[in-house]
């Protein structure tokens, strides 16, 4: 079925409706919609080529008569300039290639086939059975990809990893560009000066046409990517792919760094040494083997798993390399030896399957413990990250209140040191918090994912926990103790493998069909706008504890400070709420409280100094009565009538 979708109003919020659909039993490789008029399509196949029009809400088709040219597989079809001495667009020519080295020139109007051209390789004709098959000259042929047509020339994709750039008439090659692997998509800017390559190995480069320099624009996996580790002295991130490659990344550039192939084997768990530039990969045959970055040499190699190894972890001091296996097997390397000698071997002793890599090992960030899932998927053990001696075993089936679901373990993950717990990420989307040392559980959160949760990370300050499922990625809140306790983020379009927080705090990474990067806003917090729903608690120490009383907005200043000084203002000035404190300081003279206070006085005096200032004032008050007693005795006497 062929639909058609008008998706004009997607960019605006909008919704994206049908404009048209048909049903229709040829094959289709590759569908063009024309720049000229946008309900006109051409599309290619096994044995056709098409053209197709929308018109009153119907998809309608008519193919291109090939003759005796039709058996065979068109894997593009492109449209080609419009004829400069008309003002038809309609005039001009279709372009499409063939597997077996072929291009198909068609014109546009009127729906028929001009001509066939077989492509030759530079040099092609001294051996051209050798390299391009066929048993005859006249059978051999470059297998095209892709190709590209613009108004001066045409550039063509292949199999043996060309990129070349023809004339329009096809005579010659005047340019080509190797690549590490076959050709899958070309492109060509709308001036001409620049050439986009893609690659089948998940490389995407860039030709310049002019200067006739080649650039290699990003790398990728071209696989699903199973697990990744990060290098905690440098901004490295290491992934392991089903494309079977081991590549290093520069999470700062985003450039790949350093790419290992392992032909024949699939690696599928990979451990970052915390001090030295190397790393140990687990493989699908059980082999452990550890690489020097830098050099790329092979430092050790141990083939004691005899099933698919599905964790692998490294102490955080450096000290001890932990693997698991598939069917059970727990392993303890010396990571402080250079050929990481194997120091013990437990059998039976991990939870057995697949699925639970590579969260199925968890150290604590002090280095003393290994939590590990097992032996059965019910269980959760905690052993001595040194000897592998057992110090704590939980039952995860029994330590709900819920007895009537039986529950098993997916993930375990050590908190931070500070908080002493273990998160436990069960198959029914619960997360339970377990004291590491007694294994008492702390609390449990129901339904952190509609389906299954696939990985989980947590911040290294203990106040925040990431959370993978359903596509999604869930920032969630540490301790829970918000009305809502976790924001989505969506980016991911298939299963997300593993998420966790870069070193440096500032961002996280999650992988799956890709490698997304995320940048994290954790340690801040954006300004509250009006209206908006505040907590009445804030959980982040960078901001102030809203349970203690103080004047808002306002710093502390001491009592007999000065009131100026020479630093500005770091926020603009906000009246205060509350009335301010009122400071019983002593009691005072019922016939004092009336008197006027003196303008330089303080507030804040000690008691007996209150007295002894009132004791003057008492004292002056008399002798000042004494005077006018005193004055007004002789005014009387000086007024006294003579006789």
């Amino acid at each position: 079925m062929v639909v058609v979708w008008d998706v004009s109003h997607a960019v605006r919020g909008g919704e994206v409706s049908i404009l048209a659909k048909a049903h229709t039993d040829v094959d289709i490789h590759c569908m063009r919609i024309a720049e000229f008029d946008d309900s006109r399509l051409i599309s290619c196949g096994n044995d056709n080529i098409r053209f197709w029009r929308i018109r009153h809400g119907s998809l309608r088709s008519c193919p291109v008569d090939l003759g005796r040219h039709g058996s065979v597989c068109f894997n593009d079809i492109v449209y080609g300039a419009k004829n400069p001495l008309s003002a038809d667009p309609t005039v001009r020519k279709v372009y499409s290639c063939t597997n077996r080295g072929t291009v198909y020139q068609i014109d546009y109007q009127k729906i028929m086939l001009d001509k066939v051209i077989r492509l030759l390789p530079v040099g092609s004709r001294h051996d051209p059975v050798g390299k391009y098959g066929g048993t005859t000259p006249t059978e051999f042929g470059i297998k095209l990809n892709s190709l590209c047509v613009n108004e001066s020339f045409c550039a063509t994709g292949s199999d043996d990893g060309f990129l070349r750039l023809w004339p329009l008439d096809f005579s010659t090659v005047f340019l080509e560009a190797e690549h590490e692997g076959p050709l899958t998509a070309v492109n060509i800017t709308s001036d001409g000066s620049y050439v986009l390559a893609g690659t089948q190995t998940g490389n995407l480069g860039i030709l310049d046409t002019s200067a006739r320099t080649y650039t290699t624009l990003m790398r990728s996996h071209t696989e699903k990517i199973l697990a990744m580790s990060f290098d905690s002295t440098r901004r490295f991130l290491a992934t392991v792919s089903v494309d079977q490659s081991i590549r290093v990344w520069d999470l700062d550039t985003l450039a790949q760094l350093f790419d290992f192939q392992a032909p024949g084997e699939l690696p599928c768990a990979i451990a970052y040494h915390p001090r030295q530039q190397c790393f140990a990969c687990g493989f699908m045959s059980g082999c452990v083997r550890v690489f020097h970055v830098g050099t790329t040499n092979l430092l050790a190699e141990h083939n004691q798993h005899p099933g698919q190894v599905t964790g692998l972890v490294f102490t955080p001091n450096g000290e001890f390399l932990h693997s698991a296996g598939a069917l059970g097997a727990l392993a303890l390397y010396d990571a402080a030896d250079d050929g990481f000698q194997l120091i013990r071997m437990l059998p039976n002793t991990v939870v057995m399957g697949g699925k639970f890599g590579p969260h199925v090992l968890s150290v604590s960030d002090d280095s003393l413990k290994l939590a590990f899932i097992g032996p059965s998927e019910y269980t959760v053990t905690v052993a001595n990250a040194r000897s592998l001696d057992e110090v704590l075993r939980v039952d995860i089936s029994t330590i709900t209140t819920d007895r009537s679901i039986v529950d098993s373990a997916l993930h375990v993950c050590f908190a931070p040191s500070s908080l002493k717990q273990l998160l436990v990420v069960t198959s029914t989307s619960r997360l339970l918090k377990l004291d590491s040392q007694s294994g008492v559980l702390l609390s449990e959160v129901s339904n952190i994912h509609r389906g299954s949760c696939s990985s989980l990370a947590v911040s290294r300050d203990g106040k925040y926990l990431a959370t993978a499922g359903d596509r999604v990625i869930k920032m969630w809140d540490y301790h829970m103790r918000l009305d809502l306790n976790f924001q989505v983020f969506i980016g991911h379009s298939d299963h997300i493998q593993q998420i966790a927080f870069t070193p440096d705090y500032l961002g996280l990474v999650s992988v799956g069909e890709a490698i997304l990067l995320w940048d994290f806003q954790g340690r801040g917090r954006l300004p509250q706008m009006n209206g908006g729903r505040e907590p009445q608690k804030s959980y982040i120490p960078e901001l102030p504890d809203r349970s203690v009383r103080i004047t808002p907005e306002r710093p502390y200043s001491p009592p007999h400070a000065h009131p100026h000084t020479v630093m500005p203002r770091k926020s603009v000035p906000i009246p205060t709420r509350f009335e301010p404190p009122q400071f019983d300081i002593s009691p005072i003279p019922a016939d004092a409280r009336d008197e006027e206070r003196l303008p330089d006085e303080h507030d804040r005096v000690v008691q007996s100094d209150v007295h002894e200032y009132y004791s003057q004032r008492k004292a002056l008050r008399s002798r000042f009565h004494k005077t006018l007693m005193n004055i007004d005795l002789l005014s009387r006497q000086n007024h006294q009538p003579e006789d």
